[in-house]
């Protein structure tokens, strides 16, 4: 993934805001040779205002000559403007002995592991809405297992960084794992696993986990909530 420093996002955000401006006096301009009874100090007034909405009035005016508006640049104060790119200030309430500049700086950025986090938890991946239970402490159940899932899925971007392979696309790639269930007469069965084809095998040793050959079989039937509630419903009407 591309990063982009924070001087050259400023750089791109004022280009953005320049070219929104110069398209709104494209479009001012045509309405004016349209319209030969359209005022254009009305025309300029907007344009103004627009600049000044986007707060760089600083260094951009707009001039008419005829019935034609174009852009005024005033070069000194854009350089001005610009020396600041890149810089900004993290204020914090506490004193120099207790941390130094370099810790509050790191713990600004890791905010940003925090939003992550959120994301994670709230998209269809964990989905940690709708909530379907109403007591406190289920509530509380509910949200738990959805963070002990983004420790999980933590674990996945950090075993898979090199792998260019997102958890989401690497828990589906998995899901293809199949097994195959042996049984010889009078003996027990068991679930055979073949040998995961190369890409799933690199996936899984980048975890440091080692499918086993086989695993044993018991038959005992696991309930779903829909089966759960199924079955209780039987057991009522009988």
């Amino acid at each position: 993934m591309a990063t982009v420093s924070r001087s050259s996002f400023k750089y791109f955000r004022r280009l953005t805001k320049r070219q929104r401006i110069e398209a709104a006096i494209c479009k001012k301009n045509d309405y004016l040779a349209a319209h030969e009874r359209a005022r254009v100090s009305v025309a300029v007034d907007n344009i103004a205002a627009m600049i000044k909405n986007l707060k760089i009035d600083s260094w951009l005016k707009v001039q008419s000559d005829q019935r034609m508006l174009s852009l005024l640049i005033d070069e000194t104060a854009l350089e001005e403007d610009s020396r600041l790119d890149g810089c900004y200030a993290i204020k914090t309430d506490l004193p120099k002995s207790a941390v130094s500049k370099e810790v509050v700086h790191g713990r600004y950025k890791d905010l940003a592991l925090v939003e992550l986090a959120f994301r994670t938890c709230k998209q269809s991946f964990l989905e940690v809405r709708p909530v379907y239970v109403r007591k406190e402490g289920t509530t509380r159940g509910h949200v738990l297992v959805v963070m002990l899932a983004y420790m999980i899925v933590k674990q996945l971007r950090s075993a898979w960084a090199d792998s260019d392979v997102t958890p989401e696309e690497g828990v589906k790639k998995l899901a293809s794992l199949t097994c195959t269930k042996m049984e010889i007469k009078n003996m027990a069965s068991c679930w055979k696993i073949p040998r995961p084809r190369k890409e799933l095998k690199e996936l899984l040793d980048a975890l440091g986990i080692i499918m086993p050959l086989a695993l044993p079989h018991k038959d005992i039937n696991v309930d779903t909530r829909k089966k759960l509630s199924n079955r209780r419903k039987r057991n009522i009407v009988k």
